[in-house]
């Protein structure tokens, strides 16, 4: 599993990346428009670290990413 430092502490880079594909979902869910990035590119970046999204609109995806970062928040028991 890679991992990456965060402000001093060791994270998975699955968690990174969803956390970073929370804020791009949401901002493609607004109706707003980024450049190079896309509800497809987000889902094959997290593919790679293999985490799998079913979902074909950005808000779709973005309760599948809420709900996936709230299960590993509760297995960790982080807030």
């Amino acid at each position: 599993m890679n991992t990456i430092n965060v402000n001093g502490k060791i994270l998975p880079t699955a968690i990174v990346r969803l956390t970073f594909a929370k804020s791009a979902l949401r901002i493609l869910a607004a109706g707003m428009k980024m450049r190079n990035v896309s509800v497809k590119i987000i889902k094959n970046a997290l593919a790679e670290d293999g985490v799998m999204l079913s979902g074909r609109t950005a808000e779709q995806c973005l309760e599948e990413v809420n709900a996936i970062i709230d299960f590993i928040k509760s297995e960790q028991g982080l807030k």
